[in-house]
């Protein structure tokens, strides 16, 4: 459940939060910096784009992908099990080819290109 609502927050809130947790001084950061002596890498550019939307649209994988797994026969693993298959090649033989491939990808894939396009617009077109 709680991976839903991070899906209904606002993006300014998911923005805000983000930065102030990993941010310079943000309390991960601080965190890693401080206790582990690890520096972390920084929020701002293209990096921490990709950390971020990693971190927005997982919620929305995470729900297509456990969604199709419940729906899965489960004889298909114990009849792959009983023939000699391996817990590896069960996975890519059975499981992700077995996984809905063009249907609930498209909302995620939309979603950070549309995030995308409107950070890049409103760099350019400052007021």
């Amino acid at each position: 459940m709680l991976i839903i609502i991070s899906v209904l927050s606002p993006p300014f809130i998911g923005a805000y939060s983000r930065i102030l947790l990993l941010g310079r001084s943000g309390v991960v950061s601080t965190f890693f910096k401080e206790n582990l002596n690890i520096q972390t890498p920084s929020i701002y550019g293209f990096a921490g784009i990709l950390i971020v939307f990693t971190f927005k649209l997982f919620p929305f994988i995470y729900l297509y992908v456990s969604g199709a797994l419940k729906k899965m026969n489960s004889s298909l693993i114990e009849a792959a099990e009983s023939l000699g298959t391996t817990g590896i090649r069960k996975v890519y033989t059975l499981i992700l080819e077995s996984l809905p491939s063009d249907e609930g990808y498209f909302a995620p894939a939309n979603q950070s290109l549309s995030d995308l396009r409107s950070r890049l617009s409103s760099r350019i077109f400052r007021l």
